[in-house]
């Protein structure tokens, strides 16, 4: 079994000595044991999404992340182009203004349901259109694609939108819609209602990840297991089985020893390291030392895996952690501390 964990946000830089250090008192005795024991190679830094298009073998600089997520709800995206429009919070801030993701606005089902149907409602007679099968994913379906550059929602989160929105040609058309979406969701009951208890409302979209549903002809692994929504559609558009996460590793090992390249997708930490939760980004780390990295060490320990990739990605860095069998023996590597790879990278 050939394995690759891709792991966002695992190794993230080292923050200014007057922020907390995300790093101290933080012990992860079997990822330490498996990177050092690991071949070390660094490249430049990507989001998920476009490592995604790239190992599946994806075309143009856009990754078409909403009809590729859709395809993973069950939907059907057809020749349409669609444009991911996830609800979010604006806070203004000094000036600035900072976003708050889906993740951390905790948006109801039954929330989510009553926001999207005024948006449907409100937009029949013009060419887009509102779609939302989940509440932390809304979709736009336009008949004709639009020329434009926008940015990942998860490489937004915690930041400053003011240089970040979205640009290109159709960039205005776009950013009108938004305009008027915006002024239906401030008057929304649901909003509201959020205001009076003390919540964040949803007063804006994010727009990014368009695109045509595209053909994926490569099959570069045999199953994926990921509940980011990219990599279940790239593996159903490319007929390879997935799942979502199970419980951990040892849900997955004991049923695929043998030949075949397998890939998972641990993207637990992007949220917190986006919002910069050093507590829950910690936290969150910890349950995938007991749950991912501890099976893996052990299978690993016991030659019953053939290689081991542990991928983690990051805005300045990717960070390539390689194990084969033969990576056992090598006794004299001491195991370091997470924060050590920060340092040297």
């Amino acid at each position: 079994m050939e394995c690759t964990v891709v792991i966002p946000d695992l190794i993230p830089p080292r923050p200014a000595a007057a922020l907390v250090d995300v790093y101290r008192d933080l012990r992860l005795p079997r990822l330490a044991f498996l990177l050092a024991r690991a071949s070390k190679r660094s490249l430049p830094g990507t989001s998920l999404e476009t490592w995604l298009g790239r190992a599946f073998q994806l075309a143009g600089e856009e990754v078409p992340v909403a009809a590729l997520s859709l395809l993973a709800e069950h939907g059907n995206p057809g020749e349409a182009w669609w444009l991911c429009a996830d609800p979010v919070h604006l806070a203004p801030q000094q000036g600035e203004v900072r976003l708050m993701g889906p993740e951390a606005l905790g948006l109801s089902r039954a929330e989510a349901e009553q926001l999207i149907a005024a948006l449907q409602a409100h937009f029949t007679a013009g060419a887009a259109s509102f779609h939302a099968l989940r509440p932390d994913r809304w979709y736009l379906r336009f008949p004709q694609p639009l020329r434009l550059t926008t940015h990942a929602l998860p490489e937004v989160e915690g930041r400053t939108v003011n240089a970040l929105l979205p640009s290109g040609e159709d960039a205005p058309r776009l950013l009108r819609l938004l305009t008027e979406a915006q002024m239906l969701l401030f008057a929304h009951p649901v909003n509201q209602a959020r205001e009076a208890a003390g919540r964040p409302t949803i007063n804006s979209l994010w727009p990014w990840g368009g695109g045509r549903l595209p053909l994926v002809e490569a099959r570069p692994y045999a199953h994926v297991w990921a509940d980011d929504l990219m990599a279940q559609g790239l593996a159903r558009a490319a007929a390879i089985p997935f799942a979502a996460l199970p419980q951990g590793a040892a849900d997955i090992l004991p049923t695929n020893r043998g030949e075949g390249a397998f890939l998972v997708v641990l993207d637990a930490l992007r949220g917190a390291a986006a919002r910069g939760d050093a507590e829950a980004w910690q936290r969150r780390l910890r349950q995938l030392e007991e749950k991912w990295f501890a099976p893996l060490a052990e299978a690993f320990r016991k030659g019953r895996l053939a290689s081991l990739t542990l991928l983690a990605l990051g805005a300045r860095h990717n960070m390539v952690f390689t194990l084969r069998r033969r990576a056992r023996w090598r006794f004299w590597r001491r195991p370091r501390p997470l924060g050590h790879y920060a340092d040297i990278f």
